[in-house]
């Protein structure tokens, strides 16, 4: 299936390693057996619908992967106070 979206994220042109940055328009292509996902730039195939949506905010972190960031910004200690156990 080809689909006209726009970039969420920093992702390459397929065919022409083009960057496609956050908000370009760019054609995904995805296929019926697989999960492979093929991604391609407006230049190399052809111009995009002018009717696509505007980008639409990023998606919040999940709750987990802010927690794991949290505990590893608080662990102040470095290597040697934690193999001697000292606080």
């Amino acid at each position: 299936m080809r689909t006209w979206t726009r970039s969420v994220i920093r992702r390459e042109c397929g065919r022409c390693t083009a960057p496609i940055k956050p908000g370009d328009p760019a054609l995904r292509i995805t296929f019926t057996v697989g999960a492979a996902v093929l991604w391609r730039c407006a230049l190399c195939e052809g111009p995009a619908p002018d009717d696509l949506p505007a980008l639409a905010a990023a998606p919040d972190k999940p709750a987990s992967i802010q927690r794991i960031q949290q505990l590893l910004t608080a662990t102040t200690r470095d290597w040697k106070q934690s193999q001697g156990n000292d606080v």
